[in-house]
């Protein structure tokens, strides 16, 4: 009360993030919203996985949570942005 009172500014510290934080961040509330979000270069597997175990349905460049996928929101987004940082997946018989 005493900074507002002061004119100074409420808050005592904030969160600054670099560009692919917020990206990051970006594609974590997306996916969440009715819309869905874009899944990140790198992660089609994942999504073909995520969409068999019934957690996220694919429409266009998009993917939305479906129901049982909202409940594990944190665990889709986790598993699609560590897709997107790994190295691709080679099928098995083609090294």
């Amino acid at each position: 009360i005493a900074r507002i009172r002061a004119g100074a500014a409420p808050e005592a510290d904030g969160e600054h993030l670099d560009a692919a934080t917020r990206a990051d961040e970006a594609f974590a509330l997306a996916l969440r919203t009715r819309h869905g979000a874009v899944p990140p270069p790198g992660s089609s597997a994942e999504v073909a996985d995520l969409t068999a175990a019934g957690l996220l349905t694919p429409d266009r460049d998009r993917v939305t949570l479906t129901r049982r996928g909202r409940l594990l929101g944190s665990d889709v987004t986790v598993r699609l942005l560590a897709a997107a940082s790994r190295p691709p997946r080679t099928p098995i018989g083609t090294r």
